[in-house]
């Protein structure tokens, strides 16, 4: 996580030495929207982060609450391939999703829900960053446009 966070702090002061950003003071300004996206996407992750540790730990207190997940995972996988068979790519891989123990279906299925939703805030985060550094990037463009028409 160390290596991930110092990449994502880079961002701001990289654009501070960002040349196309045109003046200091819009610099300035993109760097701090760049910070807020860095802290917003921190905090979405330490949320999840959370909350996957907290199921965890209900789970090591309630072993009982993994085949509870995985009865329901199995009703859940039967009626989707007798509903959309056609939509289902490969029969071997819901033939062997069916096979394996609640349990294990279980762990799967927490496990999917924790990396969705980390590669969602990362993926929203890019794009915002994206956003942001065009944002700018436009902003100095017509400022420097506006200073070679009126001079």
């Amino acid at each position: 996580m160390s290596n991930y966070s110092s990449i994502i702090s880079s961002v701001p002061i990289v654009t501070m030495f960002d040349s196309r950003k045109g003046d200091l003071s819009n610099r300035m300004s993109c760097a701090g929207e760049q910070y807020k996206n860095n802290i917003v996407e921190s905090a979405k992750s330490v949320v999840v982060a959370g909350a996957a540790a907290g199921t965890a730990y209900s789970i090591k207190r309630n072993p009982a609450m993994l085949s509870w997940l995985g009865k329901y995972l199995d009703k859940g996988l039967k009626k989707l391939v007798s509903i959309a068979p056609k939509y289902i790519q490969s029969d071997k891989i819901v033939k062997k999703a069916l096979n394996t123990s609640g349990k294990t279906k279980a762990l799967a299925f927490l496990g999917a829900i924790f990396v969705s939703a980390c590669s969602k805030i990362t993926t929203d985060h890019a794009f915002r960053a994206g956003q942001i550094d065009q944002k700018y990037t436009d902003r100095a463009k017509i400022e420097a446009h506006n200073k070679d028409v009126l001079a």
